[in-house]
């Protein structure tokens, strides 16, 4: 029997959602429709102030990483960030070619409530996500690491 990457179906199960400039792939359920999946997604969007996790500039689509973090403590269900971010792309469940952040050799990168490790999929996330999480009398003892398969 083959092996079967259960993440990597995960990932497939998503379909394509747009509100405002933003791009997301939203999961679906199998129980759910498609225009259900959007529609629980949005409403969880708008729930979490989504809006405020991204900065739209000339250069593109930034994260508040800093907003993200503070948010732990106030959001219901700090994972729903997460998710959100996952939607959008600048997160995933995907360990090989993504990257991770590191203080003083241990993982401090996002995980969803079940646990799941997320990785950045862009290095600039994985920087400004460390200058925001790690204290400023410690930004020497950390860093970022791109996995490699193998």
């Amino acid at each position: 029997m083959p092996n079967r990457n259960l993440k990597a179906e995960v990932e497939m199960e998503r379909i394509p959602l747009t509100l405002g400039y933003l791009r997301f792939r939203v999961r679906k359920d199998a129980f759910e429709c498609a225009n259900c999946a959007q529609r629980r997604f949005a409403e969880q969007f708008v729930l979490n102030n989504g809006w405020a996790l991204f900065d739209r500039s000339a250069r593109g689509i930034a994260v508040n990483w800093a907003m993200y973090i503070k948010s732990f403590r106030c959001v219901n269900d700090e994972s729903a960030l997460s998710k959100i971010l996952l939607a959008a792309g600048f997160l995933s469940s995907i360990k090989n070619g993504n990257f991770d952040v590191f203080w003083y050799g241990q993982r401090i990168a996002p995980v969803t409530r079940g646990f799941l490790e997320l990785y950045f999929t862009r290095v600039k996330d994985a920087y400004a996500y460390g200058y925001a999480r790690v204290p400023l009398g410690s930004l020497e003892r950390w860093e970022v690491q791109q996995w490699r398969a193998g």
